[in-house]
């Protein structure tokens, strides 16, 4: 097998993984870009999707993958807090809260 062969189908395979990749973040947005915002001390739902969704494409089965931790810039809160700026148009959110409540659900599902 030659280099150019070698590396078109490497080129293939990336290019198809970032179109699937970009659908996702198309359809994600989407979804982010038409709920409400919430009342009071509640936590919006947008953050919580932003969480969620940053969350399953940090800690899916890809070859980019990393632990999700809480860690102010890691990547999970980093990624939470772009996807909800995407949503919400408000930049550098804080996304401790929604990161937090989702990490404690996840462990509780493991334990149980």
């Amino acid at each position: 097998m030659s280099f150019v062969s070698t590396a078109n189908e490497f080129m293939t395979t990336f290019t198809d993984l970032l179109d699937y990749e970009l659908k996702k973040a198309e359809s994600q947005h989407k979804r982010l870009s038409t709920m409400g915002k919430s009342k009071g001390r509640e936590l919006d739902p947008r953050g919580e999707v932003a969480a969620q969704e940053a969350l399953k494409l940090i800690d899916g089965d890809y070859p980019w993958r990393q632990n999700p931790t809480l860690s102010p810039k890691g990547p999970w809160m980093r990624l939470s807090s772009l996807l909800f700026e995407v949503a919400s148009g408000k930049r550098n959110h804080n996304m401790r809260r929604y990161c937090d409540k989702l990490h404690k659900a996840r462990a509780r599902l493991r334990t149980a």
